[in-house]
């Protein structure tokens, strides 16, 4: 029995405050606490009451040897983040989406299809956090305009996109924690997490259809989806970012079959690199062959998203695009602090790299707190005997392969809900690794690493599909309600209406995903 003390119980409330600050943002007086700046609060507090250590910290950075990197993890989404949202920046994703729509035609129920096989498709290949940000913005401007119901096609979208997460490697960061916490590679994984995903991407399309088969009209007036206004605008970069992306996921799949132990964000950060380089090469280059001229730049931002049409663009959210005036000659009256604020230098930087400045900004910058302070939270947990404590619990329901799976799978995909995903995913890993889990399944079974390996999978089940009860499992949730709710206001879709579909959805997945697992496991083609 681990032993508690006054620091226990402090590191725990503090974190348990952070959780929900970072779900439920509040300001006090002029600092937002949210989730770029509660942990990182969180953790200056704990250090200054002593119940944080600089251990905890150096070990919440640079990993403890245990496996958990976390600067390598971040490395590892920024770098495909920065892959996929360079690639959608020149107009691929939006181009197929509009492949996807024609292909629909006035057919209801075939856009339906189309859509959620899209969804899923590029969560695959990319990630559940770019394909909300992409296609979400899509279908709200498609059921706009053809004025039907939009809740079958965005629920559906969001849905698969935390299903379609489990099945590669880099699908969500969650993944990239249990994999490399447990060391195991890109074929691994897939292997184990291929069947499962299919299995439920196919149950949720059933269930999806069966829920809105009422709302999803047999016939439609398609909007008009004129070619232009969905043309690939950077042919040569969509080449350029889609082979570099192939080339680093090539790399994920084979490399560690060949070099053991390889850090994985040393095959993905040279190509996002390259492509970053490029992008500054092409805000540059025309800049410098251009002949100077004396009429201010007119630089135009895009639309509150960018994938909708320009023309439709205030239509869909409620704003048009939006036009800035830089380089203009200072007036008598500005003064020298005006014309050196940080808001013009960002103007200005904003003019003279247009395409570097828009790529860099879409990065998830706030997930570099957020994520250290979460690794360093749950380090102090760890240190003060919480994690012990979640790992003799958790060693006490996994006292069977089939226990372990549907146990640890449905209280993650709980936890999430509670946690949010990512906090939840780093703190039961952490749990599932202790010496108090091995010992406790030792009562169990005599091969721990396999009663391990069976947890830590189902762990990722429930961290993918976790996302699928509330809104606030994960980060791709947070997003996406924003979109639909505040952003573009979406009708007939809000809280309670979310909670209850995704009630009727979530329990089969999360059951249908576990037994497969549970059939994977039991096989010895799948150890």
């Amino acid at each position: 029995m681990a032993q508690l003390d006054a620091h226990s119980w402090v590191s725990l409330t503090v974190f348990a405050v952070t959780v929900a600050l970072c779900i439920r943002p509040v300001q006090v007086w002029r600092v937002r606490l949210d989730l770029a700046s509660a942990p990182a609060l969180a953790v200056l507090l704990l250090l200054c009451t002593t119940s944080a250590s600089p251990q905890d910290v150096l070990r919440g950075v640079a990993g403890g040897g245990d496996g958990i990197v976390p600067y390598a993890i971040l490395v590892l989404v920024f770098s495909l983040a920065l892959l996929c949202i360079a690639i959608d920046e020149t107009g691929l994703f939006r181009w197929v989406a509009w492949l996807v729509a024609k292909n629909g035609g006035s057919s209801g129920r075939k856009l339906f299809f189309n859509f959620y096989v899209l969804s899923a498709v590029l969560t695959f290949l990319t990630s559940n956090d770019v394909v909300v940000l992409t296609v979400t913005p899509i279908l709200i401007y498609f059921t706009r305009s053809a004025k039907i119901d939009p809740a079958p096609y965005l629920m559906s979208s969001f849905w698969v996109c935390n299903i379609a997460s489990m099945g590669l490697y880099i699908g969500n960061p969650t993944n990239v924690i249990v994999a490399q916490a447990n060391n195991i590679n890109v074929l691994e994984y897939t292997k184990l997490m291929g069947i499962p995903t299919l299995v439920a991407c196919i149950l949720a399309f059933l269930i999806a259809l069966a829920l809105f088969w009422k709302s999803i009209p047999q016939f439609i007036d398609p909007p008009s989806l004129s070619p232009s206004d969905y043309a690939v605008e950077d042919v040569v970069g969509a080449w350029f970012g889609s082979v570099c992306l192939g080339a680093s996921l090539v790399l994920l799949m084979t490399m560690p079959l060949v070099v053991s132990n390889l850090s994985v964000w040393i095959l993905t950060l040279p190509f996002a690199a390259i492509v970053l380089l490029r992008t500054i090469l092409v805000d540059v280059i025309p800049r410098a062959s251009s002949p100077s001229t004396n009429e201010p730049e007119i630089l135009t931002m895009p639309p509150p998203s960018h994938f909708i049409p320009s023309s439709t663009a205030e239509g869909a959210a409620g704003d048009s695009s939006e036009f800035l005036v830089m380089d203009q000659p200072a007036s008598e009256t500005q003064t020298t602090a005006d014309r050196l604020s940080p808001s013009r230098a960002f103007k200005a930087l904003k003019t003279r790299f247009p395409k570097t400045t828009t790529l860099l900004a879409r990065l998830p910058m706030n997930l570099v707190p957020f994520t250290f302070g979460m690794f360093i939270l749950v380090e102090t947990l760890t240190s003060r005997g919480w994690t012990s404590l979640l790992a003799t619990a958790l060693a006490k329901v996994s006292y069977s392969r089939a226990s372990a799976i549907f146990a640890i799978g449905g209280i993650a995909t709980l936890a999430c809900n509670a946690l949010n995903n990512l906090p939840m995913t780093i703190l039961f890993t952490r749990a599932l690794g202790h010496p108090n889990f091995v010992a406790g399944i030792q009562a169990y079974t005599s091969d721990t690493a396999q009663r391990q390996k069976e947890a830590q999978f189902a762990l990722v089940v429930g961290a993918n599909l976790g996302a699928n009860v509330l809104y606030l499992g994960s980060l791709a949730g947070i997003m996406w309600i924003d979109l639909v709710l505040r952003r573009y206001k979406v009708q007939g879709i809000n809280q309670w209406k979310f909670f209850r579909w995704c009630m009727v959805v979530t329990p089969v997945i999360l059951a249908g995903a576990c037994a497969v697992l549970l059939a994977e496991m039991g096989s010895g083609a799948f150890v």
